[in-house]
């Protein structure tokens, strides 16, 4: 019996329900028949008489360069919703956790790479430990994400005996697509969003980056298979990727001038003028990133949107925002 027949009143709490991908799977909640509360914290009352709780929150962006400013909230906010659930959430049977493939990739110089819901990012944890303020974001931010799924796990583990609900992680990478957000600049993008306008429209970024490797995966189908989970009696206890596929930001930004010649006729996005400027052809220079998306679709028939619509409704959304109008 899927969770909705089975709870009475289908409530479900979202939280961080402002966000990019948390409002996606409010929408898709709504059109599934499901009752939804949305909260950005205060989880002790949120969770009481909720058959579900979707934790979609993380912070993104620490605002300075200590790494528990990002790490703290990440791991709190996690565990404070999974204690509240704990105590409070006498309803609840089940908690979708939003991790992220930052929590799987590991520390590797290898052209290929190749990973799956075993690999664990505790790497980054100790380089940071390390490193302390000097650390890059992007070894903190793959701290914070590993560390909170860590703790979300432990958590489950050592209560999961006494306790009525059970626990999925999804692990997305870059989440593209259109957004309920309004972004007014460029700058106020969700990140992966802010990542692929940056890295395809900003020259420098363009020809410093091309063959950064990438994976990805449409917001309808991460909002959607958020949803899914909730239904899915053989999600319950597993760790699960959720990836479409991989590209280099050099084979995007092709396939975006090939879509859109109009942006490359108005100088919107323009050749990069270097050498070697068929960036798909440059493999030897490029390390592919892949993520194993078999599991996902073996436990929830996904068939995953391409990276064109991927590349096709991001555009379109720049384009609605006015971030793509020529310079005069």
């Amino acid at each position: 019996m899927s969770l909705i027949d089975a709870i009475p009143e289908n409530k479900v709490l979202v939280t961080g329900a402002n966000g990019y991908l948390a409002l996606w799977i409010i929408y898709e909640l709504l059109e599934e028949g499901f009752s939804v509360r949305g909260t950005e914290g205060a989880f002790d009352e949120a969770v009481k008489g909720v058959a579900a709780i979707l934790h979609v929150a993380s912070p993104l962006s620490s605002g300075g360069s200590d790494p528990d400013l990002l790490i703290k909230p990440a791991v709190g906010g996690t565990v404070g919703v999974l204690n509240s659930a704990l105590h409070y959430g006498t309803e609840v049977k089940r908690i979708v956790f939003t991790s992220s493939c930052a929590a799987i990739v590991e520390d590797s110089q290898e052209e290929v790479q190749n990973w799956d819901e075993s690999n664990w990012g505790d790497v980054w944890a100790e380089k940071t430990k390390a490193l302390g303020e000097n650390s890059p974001f992007m070894i903190k931010y793959r701290a914070s994400k590993t560390l909170a799924e860590r703790a979300a796990w432990k958590l489950y583990e050592d209560n999961k005996d006494n306790i009525g609900w059970d626990l999925v992680a999804l692990n997305p990478p870059f989440i593209l697509g259109g957004s309920h957000m309004e972004a007014f600049k460029p700058e106020n993008l969700t990140s992966s969003l802010s990542g692929l306008y940056f890295n395809s429209f900003d020259k420098v970024n363009a020809v410093k980056l091309a063959n950064g490797a990438f994976s990805y995966i449409h917001v309808k189908d991460a909002s959607q298979l958020h949803v899914k989970a909730l239904n899915t009696p053989s999600a319950g206890g597993e760790r699960i990727i959720l990836s479409a596929g991989s590209s280099t930001w050099g084979q995007t930004r092709d396939l975006m001038m090939r879509l859109y010649p109009e942006l490359v006729e108005s100088g919107v996005l323009p050749p990069l003028d270097i050498e070697g400027q068929d960036h798909a052809k440059e493999t030897s220079k490029v390390v592919q990133v892949n993520f194993r998306n078999d599991k996902s679709k073996r436990i929830f028939g996904i068939h995953y949107r391409g990276l064109e619509e991927c590349i096709r409704d991001s555009v379109e959304y720049f384009k609605e925002r006015g971030f793509l109008e020529a310079k005069s």
